[in-house]
């Protein structure tokens, strides 16, 4: 019984042996998606600092537009006679 135990012992270390030199390439593999991980990463936060100057452009754009239509309500036109729009019109067509 003793010798059963210590050839099962004896197999469990050699496989264990196996096992290490066998994960080399694991380790490898490990690495190449943590190096992918990195890279992804680095275009995530890339892509989040352009969306905020993204949103900060359309923000800016946003208060443009409400300026305008502020200015456009405020905007009175003039008061112009028929023979004033006549003679504006006869001297465009005349160019």
């Amino acid at each position: 019984m003793k010798l059963l135990k210590w050839i099962l012992g004896l197999l469990g270390a050699i496989g264990g042996i196996i096992a290490i030199f066998a994960g080399g390439k694991s380790n490898k593999k490990v690495k190449e998606i943590k190096k992918n991980i990195n890279k992804s990463e680095k275009n995530v936060k890339a892509k989040h600092a352009e969306n905020k100057v993204i949103k900060k452009k359309v923000n800016d754009s946003k208060k443009k537009v409400k300026n305008l239509k502020k200015s456009k309500k405020n905007y009175k036109a003039k008061d112009v006679g028929a023979k004033e729009a006549a003679d504006f019109l006869r001297k465009r067509a005349k160019k």
